[in-house]
């Protein structure tokens, strides 16, 4: 599934175990997502908890930004809702199922758990990585899926234990990297499969791209991948001598660097390669640098002039296969550069006579640059569609658009 009806299936989930039925069944839905490596599974589980949270008109807290301050999940009020991510396979069978203490004064052995499991207040507990643990901490696990309990530790909200949420409402999320794609995974008993929801999580380029412009990602990387999307996954399993691979979760961290200033300084280009090829392999790291230098060179265009006098401005000259590119390139910083109805008015009557060689992908009037174009300018400023050049174009275009 894609992230977006993942995130859609996780809210289910939410309403699913608040409904009366299940609470009478003393049933509990708990999701479990299982995907490829660095596709963005804990994103899209925080991003769920923030919907929820915006769903029931309570304040998001993200935990792990509250540990830098001294608070935890004791410190939620009634008005906030959590996101707790708990890595599983960091810890053993001890810490997860307690160590013993004698209660002297019961005359009982108890088991004491690490301060680490919310025991009041409501949020979503993501269990990460759960299919990395040992066949005796999953056993355990399953045992909280189940009845909601570890030892003396009580899941508040479970619908076994707590189905009035008088200790609060935690849902719980699993997920797991796969075995095919080279994780080092242990078998999943049945036991524990037939007391979960199983979602086989994908990487979709759409969403993604979505998010990025959420999070004003560096634009030439929003632009190479919408030129190349089969680039933003490139992690072959068999491929062990990679020093890395392109991933939403890598491509990530590369647009954090660029936006930090990581790669400024590096001049040559064989240190550039090796940099970028570190962080998301080969293929990505030969190709991006080739599109940052399309971008840059454009194909000996000059943008104002093609804001300014459209009728004339130069057109691109392809002398080589990455004809296609270029295009893309020269239409990105197009969009970049509109900053007024006139430049986008402009814009569309040069893409208009945007042509190339006879046997080129990119054909005179080729409608997929000006709908790329129209569509990601609209995006940026919804004004533009009170243009005439939208309005004129819009129906010719439709399905490009």
């Amino acid at each position: 599934m894609k992230p977006n009806q993942i995130i859609n299936k996780l809210l289910g989930c939410f309403k699913t175990n608040i409904d009366p039925l299940t609470v009478d069944r003393g049933i509990t839905v708990i999701p479990w997502l299982k995907g490829g490596v660095g596709v963005g599974k804990t994103a899209v589980v925080r991003e769920s908890a923030k919907l929820i949270a915006k769903d029931q008109g309570l304040e998001f807290v993200d935990l792990h930004q509250w540990k830098a301050v001294g608070m935890g999940w004791r410190d939620l009020t009634d008005k906030q809702f959590g996101f707790l991510s708990f890595n599983v396979s960091n810890y053993d069978v001890l810490d997860i199922g307690g160590y013993p203490l004698v209660d002297k004064d019961e005359r009982v052995l108890r088991r004491v758990l690490l301060d680490v499991l919310p025991r009041s207040g409501k949020g979503i507990l993501f269990l990460d990585e759960l299919a990395q643990c040992p066949p005796s901490v999953q056993k355990i696990i399953q045992r909280l899926l189940d009845e909601g309990v570890i030892g003396e530790y009580t899941l508040a909200g479970h619908n076994r234990v707590d189905p009035e949420k008088k200790l609060g409402h935690w849902t719980v999320v699993i997920a797991s990297n796969r075995k095919q794609d080279g994780a080092v995974v242990n078998a999943i008993p049945t036991s524990t499969l037939t007391r979960v929801h199983n979602f086989e999580f994908e990487s979709d380029v759409g969403d993604w791209l979505e998010y990025a412009e959420k999070k004003k990602f560096d634009s030439r990387i929003v632009h190479f991948i919408r030129a190349f999307p089969d680039l933003l996954n490139t992690f072959d399993p068999k491929d062990r001598d990679a020093p890395n691979y392109a991933t939403p979760r890598t491509v990530e961290i590369l647009d954090t660097e660029l936006q930090t200033g990581f790669f400024d300084g590096i001049k040559d280009t064989g240190e550039w390669l090796q940099s970028l090829s570190g962080l998301v392999g080969r293929l990505f790291a030969q190709e991006f640098s080739l599109f940052l230098q399309t971008f840059e060179d454009l194909a000996g265009i000059n943008v104002k002039e093609v804001l300014s006098n459209p009728e004339v401005a130069q057109l691109p000259t392809f002398e080589n296969e990455f004809q296609h590119g270029v295009a893309f390139a020269i239409t990105s910083a197009l969009v970049n550069a509109t900053k007024s109805k006139t430049h986008f008015e402009n814009a569309v009557t040069y893409l208009k006579r945007f042509s190339a060689e006879e046997d080129s992908e990119v054909r005179e009037g080729s409608p997929e640059f000006l709908g790329f174009y129209i569509t990601l300018s609209v995006q940026k400023n919804a004004k533009l569609k009170e243009t005439k050049a939208f309005n004129k174009y819009q129906a010719q275009y439709n399905e490009v658009l």
